[in-house]
């Protein structure tokens, strides 16, 4: 799972230090196949090289995130070479038109794209997807420590100063808003190690507890939740009492043999 983990922050690492060449834009013609309309915008990463000893391919799609959790490989029989094409921020409608759109190709197929999270069952996504039994407020709350209320305040409380940070662009984020406050929420609520929840997304432990301490001190600046350290035990009013066990060693004297183990009894001392 590490390994898997890396691969994906390499690809964005690789993505975010190289320039994205736009040269086939969404609705636009195949240069040689006028049949082939794309239905994404389409293009290279400068300063790469692929199997054509061109820039690796990506299809950019409309997500505003733009981030980068599926590729696809791809046989062209005619140029008899095999490629990556990376999908930045693409949904899962794009997704679909763009496996379709290649392998409705005559020389060129490939297989069901490689994705880099899994689907997570226990996933909310309001207004997007079909409603599941995580929508019912006592199993949420059983499952994430909060209401779904305040999950959602949470929520925009989050990506209105995720919007501020990137006011001016940056590099695509490894875990979009939501998943990051799902992170935190996992690793307060379960106790779960952040190296296990990072299985989860796909990325490494720095990326979780990355996530988690820009949640924390994102809602504790804007104070609407009150976020108490582990400092205020020390400052708090409440008597400690404590039980002390004494689990010292302590040694003791094997008793000796004798000859008679069994004490005698005189016959009329039992009555």
């Amino acid at each position: 799972m590490e390994y898997n983990a890396l691969f994906w922050e390499y690809l964005d690492k690789l993505v975010n230090e190289n320039e994205i060449i736009i040269d086939r834009p969404k609705g636009t013609k195949h240069p040689k196949y006028e049949d082939m309309v794309y239905i994404v915008d389409y293009g290279y990463i400068k300063n790469t090289k692929s199997m054509d000893n061109n820039g690796i391919d990506v299809f950019l799609g409309s997500d505003p995130n733009k981030i980068i959790d599926s590729i696809i490989c791809t046989i062209d029989l005619l140029k008899k070479d095999s490629e990556i094409k990376i999908l930045i921020g693409c949904t899962e409608e794009e997704k679909n038109n763009i496996y379709n759109f290649i392998n409705n190709s005559e020389y060129m197929k490939t297989f069901n794209r490689l994705v880099r999270q899994p689907k997570k069952w226990y996933k909310r996504r309001i207004g997007r997807e079909k409603i599941n039994y995580n929508d019912k407020e006592h199993t949420f709350k059983r499952m994430f420590g909060v209401k779904i209320k305040t999950f959602n305040k949470m929520i925009e409380i989050l990506e209105k100063e995720y919007a501020k940070m990137h006011k001016k662009g940056g590099s695509r984020p490894k875990m979009p808003v939501e998943d990051k406050l799902y992170a935190a929420l996992k690793y307060l609520r379960g106790y779960r190690t952040m190296e296990h929840i990072g299985g989860d997304y796909g990325v490494s432990k720095s990326t979780v507890c990355e996530s988690i301490q820009w949640v924390e001190n994102t809602l504790k600046k804007d104070g609407t939740f009150d976020l108490p350290g582990k400092k205020v035990l020390k400052t708090a009013p409440s008597v400690n009492e404590f039980i002390v066990i004494d689990v010292t060693e302590s040694p003791i004297n094997r008793p000796k043999k004798t000859k008679k183990p069994i004490i005698p009894v005189k016959r009329n001392a039992i009555q």
